[in-house]
């Protein structure tokens, strides 16, 4: 099985922000778990601090957004569908990037947070977890309000440099097990 590769980017520079932003990008639907992210958020008394950013689009939108109407929830951002620049702008705007999900392959999405030195949690659920062990280097969180709220909130209290070295045990991760030249160089092989 060759693993899914992307570009490894240099280290960026991020803003400091006056929230907390958390995020995913995905398509919304019924097995990706943007309302999980949403009702842990609203669980936390630190929730007018915290903004959430949902990229992608899907059937579920309407439903999400009727949700977050109807119990009157702040700061939760549809940014749609994003092309690749606008995409790489929108995870630098992020704290903390979440893959709530039913189940997963092998994740673009997850994958190009750790490339743009954001720190990732993911649910544990295959795929994920399988793409997680050789290094045990992504959070992961168990599909419950509580277990996403605590590690959410870990990661809001954190120092600067308790994030840093996060981000930078994933970026090593990302680059021995997931670059493009390496993905190229198994599919040369094989032809």
């Amino acid at each position: 099985i060759i693993k899914n590769g992307i570009k490894i980017k240099k280290r960026l520079n991020k803003k400091n922000f006056k929230y907390f932003n958390i995020g995913m990008s995905a398509r919304i639907n019924d097995k990706k778990l943007h309302k999980l992210i949403i009702k842990a958020i609203n669980k936390t008394t630190k929730k007018n601090r915290i903004k959430c950013f949902f990229a992608g689009d899907g059937e579920y939108k309407k439903k999400l957004k009727n949700y977050i109407y109807e119990n009157k929830i702040k700061n939760i951002i549809f940014d749609g569908q994003l092309n690749l620049v606008q995409l790489n702008k929108w995870y630098k705007k992020l704290d903390l990037y979440i893959q709530a999900t039913k189940g997963e392959g092998s994740s673009i999405s997850l994958l190009e947070a750790i490339n743009n030195h954001v720190p990732v949690i993911c649910s544990n659920v295959s795929g994920i977890k399988d793409m997680n062990l050789p290094n045990k280097k992504i959070i992961l969180f168990k599909n419950n309000e509580e277990d996403l709220l605590k590690k959410i909130l870990f990661f809001y209290s954190m120092s600067k440099k308790q994030k840093e070295r996060i981000v930078m045990d994933q970026t090593k991760f990302l680059r021995k097990f997931h670059s493009v030249e390496d993905m190229l160089k198994k599919y040369l092989i094989v032809y």
